[in-house]
């Protein structure tokens, strides 16, 4: 129902769409399948007009919140809506093309009770390639760092795979830094870069989702593009 719930969630998922009716049930799934229940799950409908949001209302659980943006403003709009709708004191990020790994929030959701001084991590994943490509998979493993500036010389010198859901981020760091809403790519690298300025953040080896290609994705065509040229 739309009551509001007793308890606050551990964890807020925000998941921006535009047009991907086609994927994003997979991603949904991915978070009602997650071992650890107490989440909620806030979909921000971008201004969709293939029923992508009609899609997310068919999904009878009632951690899932949909939040519909009249016209499409890109995804950093719709992830700030999501940040700031978000009721739980840790984030976690999402997109319609990828799905989390049944362990992922439970995972998290423990690294953070154990490091109580974290403000963000940036975990793991594996990408499926095109289908041209030799390998159907590839591993993309970040290293183990847990000391900011080590943090941020990783960001810098290109040593950590960066992408939206690979970050768990405080809420209340989150809402100092905001994603920019001018830029169109790189805007997990810009985010990594603002909130490393004054939180702790640290890097995990830990595999825990899969990131599908997409031949349409903007970043597929220049990812070695700097955000701040």
């Amino acid at each position: 129902g739309h009551g509001s719930r007793a308890v606050t969630p551990k964890i807020s998922v925000v998941l921006p769409v535009h047009n991907r009716a086609e994927v994003l049930s997979r991603a949904i799934q991915s978070v009602v399948d997650q071992e650890l229940c107490d989440f909620e799950l806030i979909v921000v409908d971008d201004g969709s007009t293939d029923g992508s949001a009609d899609l997310v209302e068919t999904f009878q659980d009632e951690r899932i919140r949909l939040i519909r943006l009249e016209k499409n403003r890109g995804g950093n709009v719709a992830r700030n809506e999501g940040i700031r709708a978000a009721t739980a004191p840790l984030l976690a990020f999402l997109d319609s093309d990828d799905r989390y790994l049944p362990n992922k929030l439970a995972w998290v959701v423990e690294e953070f009770e154990r490091t109580p001084d974290l403000d963000l991590l940036v975990d793991s994943f594996i990408k499926v390639q095109p289908p041209s490509s030799r390998k159907a998979e590839v591993v993309r493993r970040n290293p183990v760092i847990r000391d900011r500036e080590l943090f941020r010389t990783a960001l810098f010198t290109r040593q950590l795979w960066k992408a939206t859901p690979s970050i768990t981020v405080k809420r209340e760091a989150a809402l100092k830094a905001m994603f920019d809403e001018t830029l169109r790519r790189l805007q997990d690298f810009d985010f990594l870069i603002r909130v490393s300025e004054f939180a702790n953040c640290a890097s995990t080896d830990q595999i825990l989702w899969v990131k599908y290609w997409d031949a349409n994705a903007i970043s597929a065509q220049d990812n070695m593009i700097s955000a701040n040229v």
